[in-house]
């Protein structure tokens, strides 16, 4: 037995019919709603109090834009002295129904938060000793879920992660045939009851993704990005099978792209009201959508497992290489992403170049897996089809979808094919080197680079460093006493001999990058020569100097 707010005694019978009877909770029956062993309520929404939905959970940022939001806000990082009266306040111009606190500070007036909520209708309840933050937010999504899957309503008879069936009920309320897809595109399910020659749908059911053919066509045509950036419905006349009359529309997850859904017509015209429906059949699979990610967030955990051991050259079985689609590949390559800066990123943006990666992969690559790795996407994959293009081709086209992305500068590393995956520990030490390359020379800078491109910088960058340690056996300290001058004297001598050097000490062209006369140029060769003893004449110490000038 428990009690709500409003001090009715409920019984577990009473709770249970409360979650499946459609019922919107709302700032007064959501720890009801929720049940006992959870959150208990620190104040109560009197009958003269605002009744405000709840129609989500979210995890409460000081931030956030709440204006609009009639999420429960769940205070994870409440300070230890917190003001639970001033964000009670705070929230009042807001739609938010209330506020879960981690624990009641010993110096919070309660009589006072109480009033408060009266005055504003956001409730306060605090979470329970010893519960887990993460419980309590699945327990009160599911809340959420389940009155918005009440009997009746589209999709109300599913249970939630149940995509195959919730496809076959849409497409009865849809009147056409459905596929659902995930944000990679990715095939999670699709309708049964379908007539018609559809050689599109064929080839997403069979191939369990979207055809390369409709991902090229959505993305030239612009479709991609406006059902990745906004909420819209497409209709779709046209496409690369001569398909029949469809829609497409997004599903957004937590206000963000999570997959998209197809109505395609069948033996009869779809309703005049299809887009409208459709909009409705996408808001009707987001809950399920968001239990399919949370099971694809732990197994996408652990194919970064996997990858992380072929990389590292240990041992995998044959069934975690089937896991990750790469069973059977004749040769492989190794290509890898990442910011131009090597910042950190967060895991939304981690989130989104891996998808983005992903999404390039599938039009290219007949296998392919693909995973983040610290800041870094790795895509392991087969060399691309003959009509595809070359594994450069790929690499450029990659950095123009994931810039396109993420709006930043990258890097893009493509290795040599090996023809076994045994040897991929190799490739992943030729990627690193290439992307340690691109920081160091091209650091801000877009680029795409290959092994037959970056192979000469590698060597010198290598020979540099061998040189370096052999000065503690042979001592040649010019270009370090170059720098400290530089910098104690505020000179520019080490970039002007690295220019002239570059330019294979054509003065002429190296003036013009310096943008000095050409008799200015040699005047200062000559200081550098008398200051620090160089011999610029001399093949070897040239060599020498453009070496060590480049670490």
């Amino acid at each position: 037995m428990s009690s709500d707010e409003s001090g009715h005694v409920t019984s577990a019978h009473d709770l249970s019919d409360r979650r499946t009877s459609g019922a919107r909770p709302t700032n007064r029956t959501f720890a009801s709603m929720l049940g006992s062993g959870f959150v208990y309520p620190v104040t109560t929404i009197g009958h003269g109090s605002e009744v405000r939905d709840v129609t989500g959970v979210a995890i409460y940022e000081p931030t956030s834009d709440l204006a609009d939001s009639h999420d429960v806000q769940l205070w994870l990082s409440q300070p230890e002295r917190a003001d639970v009266a001033l964000l009670v306040a705070s929230l009042a111009a807001s739609s938010v129904p209330g506020v879960v606190l981690d624990h009641v500070p010993d110096s919070c007036d309660v009589a006072a938060v109480q009033r408060v909520t009266e005055e504003t209708g956001v409730a306060v309840w605090c979470k329970l000793d010893g519960v887990p933050w993460i419980q309590v937010l699945d327990e009160a999504r599911s809340v959420v879920e389940s009155a918005g899957m009440r009997p009746g309503m589209v999709g109300g008879a599913v249970a939630l992660g149940d995509i195959h069936r919730l496809a076959d009920s849409l497409a009865d309320y849809l009147g056409g045939a459905v596929i659902i897809e995930d944000a990679r595109l990715s095939v999670l399910g699709y309708s049964i009851d379908w007539a018609g020659n559809d050689p599109g749908r064929d080839a997403a059911i069979l191939t369990r993704s979207m055809p390369a053919e409709w991902v090229h066509y959505l993305r030239t045509t612009g479709a991609l990005e406006r059902l990745r950036a906004t909420e819209d419905t497409i209709e779709l006349d046209g496409g690369p099978f001569l398909e029949r009359h469809r829609y497409i529309a997004p599903i957004r997850v937590d206000r963000q792209f999570g997959g998209v859904i197809w109505l395609a017509q069948g033996t009869i015209p779809l309703p005049a009201d299809a887009a409208e429906r459709l909009r409705v059949a996408a808001a009707t699979a987001a809950p399920h959508l968001r239990r399919h990610l949370e099971l694809y967030a732990s197994e996408r955990a652990a194919k970064a497992g996997h990858m992380r051991a072929l990389l590292a050259g240990e041992p995998v079985s044959h069934s975690d290489i089937e896991e990750l689609g790469l069973s059977n590949v004749a040769a492989v390559v190794l290509i890898v992403i990442r910011t131009s800066d090597a910042a950190d990123l967060d895991d939304r943006q981690k989130e989104r170049l891996q998808d983005a990666v992903a999404l390039a992969c599938r039009a290219a690559h007949s296998k392919y897996a693909v995973s983040t790795i610290g800041n870094a996407v790795y895509c392991i994959a087969a060399p691309p089809s003959t009509d595809s293009g070359n594994d450069t081709d790929f690499g450029e086209g990659l950095f123009a979808s994931c810039s396109r992305t993420l709006n930043t500068p990258l890097h893009v590393a493509v290795t040599d094919t090996v023809d076994s995956l045994d040897d991929l520990s190799l490739l992943r030490a030729q990627a690193d080197l290439m992307l340690e390359s691109l920081r160091r020379h091209e650091a801000g800078n877009s680029r795409v680079t290959t092994i037959p491109i970056a192979a000469a910088a590698l060597l010198l960058d290598r020979f540099a460093e061998v040189a370096r340690d052999m000065q503690r056996v042979i001592p040649y300290d010019r270009v370090d006493e170059i720098r400290a001058y530089d910098l104690a004297h505020g000179s520019e001598y080490a970039r002007t001999l690295h220019v002239y050097l570059t330019k294979n000490g054509q003065v002429p062209e190296a003036a013009r990058t310096l943008n000095l006369h050409p008799t200015s140029l040699r005047y200062r060769l000559r200081r550098i020569s008398e200051l620090f003893d160089i011999d610029l004449n001399s093949p070897d110490e040239r060599l020498l100097c453009l070496v060590l000038l480049r670490s």
